[in-house]
């Protein structure tokens, strides 16, 4: 980005265009780039001669190490192939093919700016508009901004923007400098934003830059470069983010900025240069092939309008070869990575030695070497490759946000040259730059995170005793990668790429007996967004007693961010919106993301606790048990060496299979007789297993080896309690019921409902949280009672006659225990009033369908008379005191076969809402049967009971389905039928 002065001289140009000029092609951003390890496993190193380092600052400094003269560029030669003269192509539909905004400006006479004696004004006590004093403060900002970039210094950036922010507060109303002063703050906020990578300086920067915009008329001759700057933060915080809004928002803002530029204007080819990157930055998240095509025609044509020795011009041509190295990726076409090559060198070699581009521009060529030897094969293009990433590198300022970038790449260089030449030395260097990459705090966390891992799987091979450092800096990463600055939704988005680095690194703990580290891992990378959430509601009453200014502060933190993350990503910018609405957006997210970085301030001073359960982790090296059992200060470790995430995921497949052919599992092809739509019943294309062979796996694999190891040797009449919390595909599988059933009188041999009384938990931190959780004086005893009955067929759903049943029998039991309740049935039953009273009564019963969303989890819900009670809107209301949901529909606790790790269904969202119990169903419930479960429920919790609470729900669940499995094995009646009545039933919570 560049700037702009008060005056009228100003010049719209930001060189590469890109944040730092990297660009972002696929093999930075998409992919680890760890290659196959299979070959590099038979040379591992012994323990005794291992040459592991064992402190990791004796590593050959991959980036300093070696001989190379960082100020030579000579030795990259001419390029090796000559761009081709552009085609003659159309631009018409690509630069006014939609509304567009975007903006980059420059001050040509900073250094006619004084930076002596100025620095020492005072301005205290200034409280009224004054444009003398705005014009001094400006100023001011100016000269601090200028030897920020002279300097590097960020405490002088930080003074620029004091400065101008005094500058833009000082301005009279209605000043017609007020917008260049917003657009050069918003220039020191990018400044600091490109070296250290704090989002906040780029939501602020979109919110002035907004503001900028909507102060300045659309003749203005500087709207062009309003505009173009604002398009230019969209594209900023897109490559951070990957967020599509933003990237479309920078195209549509970059384009109407080409659009009131004048042909033959000066600034037309940096203008067409950034829309190009944007279009590149859109095709690497899409794949969209036209914006290929447009990125390359307006680069080219960028480059084709300015002279060779135009300042600019290096950047330029490092773009237009990123884009056809982007062309080589999507194509194949070699010919493309040596245009790319070829564009790269020249830029280098036009670019002065000392500017602030060489690293990018030297860092995309390196990557251009790296692609060609995926190609080719050659040694002597990693090699080059190797060498121009390592002056990359040099180059950069080692605190620089992009720093992470050029270290990542550089790691991925070394490690492809190895896997050519079997030298461990270039291993090392690998390990070593991907250790630095991950530790550079100022870097992009999704890059470091690609580090991190990198990292991490190196040490499991070679360096055992980095093992800890790297599997506890991915994991920290991790959940800044599901910032709390995005909204729920967009945090779901970014968890399919980090689902499995919880389980791999309690595996590699488990290798190394440091179990009490497994669970640790396990917990802090497993159930991020519920965890998140529901530390944003934990009780600090305690901590309001020692420390009631922090207590305060954690709570107004807390409330906003629950309340910025549960906004709705269809609150978003389009084109048709109106400016100021896009402002008003733009401000929400600003307040978002300040929030974000408060809170994670606050955490640092908070610890949580943690509680009894049994932890199965399921990982494809090994698995294990952790046993936490009250009272004792170290998890109990049960070795699982029977069992592996193959036999896992060959039994969630059975069960899948057996479900769908028995029709309990989709939701198409209605039958009254599912509570639950039922499908078409497809052939069996190969042998699946019925359930009770899966449950007979489940005992003789899992549960009876970590039964014998806690010495549950025989059943009692009082069956124990147990908290499973399962990883991988072992979360889909009904641990509860494991045994051994046959077809005799007793119907069973041995199965687990004998020995204990089972409960599920997404994660040990949510359980603990509610053992710690106080009690209120509803959920003591004095409940009321909210239910819900959807007996006729509503939005396509079928009916479920004996949801009618069922809430009629459920209401004579509370009308004799004397507990307040409030049925809606029908018509009455809206989403409007469900919201309502879910606030008003403690425990709720949903007799109706429920719609699982796994594409969008938050949209998952209920099926009300008008509409769906989806799962965002009860998570933003602060329900307090809530105690039982009892979701008698259909796969409540199903959740997502992506996201195994953050069970993502309704059944632990009502948890995240505040319920301390929630009874709900793996897959759909048979109609004939759910009214007589939930009234013997019911009945056994009420029993000798004084109101209605959730203490026992745990045991009166367990009560009604072994009632019912009793009663079905005395009738004879089909065994597998009917363990799919009484085995989707699960308890979650205390």
């Amino acid at each position: 980005m560049s700037y702009a002065d008060d005056s009228d001289d100003l010049v719209d140009s930001d060189g590469l265009g890109d944040s730092d000029g990297l660009g972002y092609s696929d093999d930075l951003g998409d992919s680890d780039g760890l290659g196959d390890y299979d070959d590099l496993e038979d040379r591992l190193y012994d323990e005794e001669d291992s040459d592991d380092p064992g402190d990791s600052d004796d590593f050959e400094d991959p980036v300093y190490g070696g001989s190379s003269d960082v100020e030579d560029f000579d030795d990259l030669g001419d390029g090796k192939y000559v761009i081709s003269d552009a085609e003659d192509e159309d631009l018409k539909d690509i630069l006014y093919g939609g509304v567009s905004y975007s903006n980059s400006v420059e001050i040509n006479n900073l250094e006619a700016i004084p930076n002596q004696n100025l620095f020492e004004i005072d301005i205290n006590g200034i409280s009224e508009p004054d444009e003398d004093m705005a014009s001094r403060e400006h100023d001011l900002g100016l000269a601090h901004l200028n030897h920020f970039k002279q300097t590097g210094d960020l405490t002088e950036i930080s003074k620029a923007i004091s400065f101008l922010q005094k500058a833009v507060l000082f301005t009279p109303k209605g000043q017609g400098e007020l917008p260049a002063r917003l657009n050069n703050l918003v220039a020191s906020y990018q400044a600091r934003f490109q070296h250290t990578g704090d989002l906040t300086d780029i939501s602020e920067g979109i919110s002035f830059q907004q503001k900028a915009v909507h102060l300045t008329s659309d003749r203005h001759e500087h709207m062009p470069i309003w505009l173009h700057n604002l398009g230019n933060l969209y594209s900023l915080r897109f490559e951070r983010n990957r967020d599509l809004t933003d990237i479309s928002e920078a195209i549509s803002y970059q384009q109407k900025a080409v659009h009131l530029t004048p042909d033959g204007h000066e600034d037309m080819p940096s203008r067409l240069n950034n829309l190009g990157s944007s279009y590149l930055n859109r095709f690497h998240l899409t794949g969209d092939s036209n914006d290929l095509f447009k990125a390359l025609s307006l680069q080219k044509r960028a480059v084709h309008l300015a002279s060779e020795d135009h300042v600019d011009m290096p950047g330029w041509l490092n773009n237009l070869g990123l884009s056809y190295a982007a062309r080589f990726e999507n194509t194949g076409d070699i010919t493309n990575i040596y245009k790319a090559i070829s564009a790269q060198t020249k830029a280098v070699h036009l670019a002065p030695k000392n500017h602030e581009n060489c690293p990018a521009i030297l860092h995309n060529l390196g990557n251009s070497y790296y692609a060609c030897f995926t190609h080719t094969g050659s040694l002597d293009d990693i090699s080059e490759a190797i060498s121009i990433q390592k002056k990359a590198a040099r180059l950069m300022p080692k605190d620089h946000a992009s720093m992470s970038v050029l270290l990542n790449s550089l790691g991925d260089s070394y490690l492809s040259r190895t896997e050519c030449t079997e030298d461990l030395h270039d291993i090392r260097l690998s390990t070593s730059s991907y250790r630095l990459a991950a530790l550079n705090s100022s870097g992009r966390p999704s890059i470091r995170l690609i580090a991190a891992k990198g990292w991490a799987k190196h040490c499991q091979l070679f360096y055992p005793s980095q093992l800890v450092d790297a599997y506890t800096t991915a994991l920290s990463l991790a959940s800044q990668v599901v910032g709390l600055e995005r909204t729920i939704e967009a945090r779901y988005t970014k968890i399919p790429d980090i689902s499995d680095l919880s389980t791999s690194a309690a595996a590699a703990a488990f290798e190394l007996r440091r179990f009490d580290l497994a669970l640790e891992w396990l917990e802090q990378g497993r159930g991020l967004v519920w965890s998140q959430l529901n530390n944003l509601r934990t009780p600090i009453d305690k901590l309001r007693v020692k420390e009631p200014i922090l207590a305060d502060d954690i709570l107004r933190v807390a409330r906003g961010l629950e309340s910025a993350g549960s906004r709705l990503e269809v609150d978003r910018p389009s084109p048709e919106m109106s400016l100021v609405k896009k402002m008003t957006l733009q401000d929400q997210v600003t307040t978002h993301v300040k929030l974000a970085k408060k809170w994670g301030d606050l955490l640092a001073k908070v610890r949580s606790v943690e509680g009894p359960a049994i932890l199965i982790n399921v990982h494809r090296d090994r698995c294990d048990a952790l046993a936490l059992i009250y009272g004792e200060d170290e998890p109990f470790h049960i070795p699982l060496p029977n069992f592996s995430f193959e036999k896992a995921d060959d039994l969630r497949k059975h069960l899948r299979g057996h479900l769908q052919h028995s029709g309990v599992r989709s939701r198409e092809d209605k039958s009254h007789d599912v509570r639950g739509d039922r499908p078409h019943r497809p052939h069996r294309a190969h042998t699946v297993h019925g359930i009770k062979f899966i449950l007979s796996q489940l005992w003789v694999l899992v549960v009876k080896p970590i039964l014998n190891a806690l010495g549950f040797s025989e059943s009692k009449s009082t069956p124990q309690r147990i908290w499973w919390c399962a990883t991988g595909p072992l979360a889909f599988l009904p641990i509860h019921a494991a045994g051994i059933y046959d077809e005799t009188t007793s119907g069973v041999a041995f199965a687990l409902p004998d020995f204990a009384i089972s409960s599920y938990t997404p994660t040990i931190g949510a359980l603990s949280d509610r053992l710690n959780k106080p009690q209120t004086n509803t959920t003591k005893g004095k409940a009321r009672v909210f239910m819900v009955s959807q007996p006729d067929g509503t939005q396509n759903h079928p009916s479920i006659p004996g949801a009618r049943r069922e809430v009629k029998a459920i209401k004579q039991l509370l009308k004799n225990a004397d507990v307040d309740f409030l049925l809606l049935e029908s018509g009455n039953a809206t989403v409007n009033q469900g919201l309502v009273n879910m606030e008003s009564h403690s425990c709720v019963h949903f007799a109706c369908h429920a719609s699982q969303n796994t594409q969008e989890p938050l949209k998952s819900g209920f099926v009300f008379y008008d509409g769906r009670l989806e799962l965002s809107s009860i998570i933003q209301k602060r329900l307090v005191g809530v105690d039982l949901a009892f979701l008698s529909a259909c796969q409540t606790s199903a959740g997502d076969e992506k996201l195994s790790e953050e069970a993502v269904h309704l059944a632990a969202g009502m948890l995240a809402a505040g319920y301390r119990s929630v009874i709900a169903t793996m897959w759909s419930i048979n109609d004939r049967y759910a009214p007589d479960i939930a009234e013997a429920f019911y009945a056994d919790l009420l029993e000798g009971a004084r109101g209605l609470s959730s203490d026992n729900a745990a045991q009166a669940l367990h009560h009604a389905t072994q009632k019912f499995r009793q009663t079905f094995n005395e009738t004879k009646q089909d065994l597998e039928s009917s363990l799919l009545v009484w085995v989707p039933y699960v308890h979650f919570g205390l």
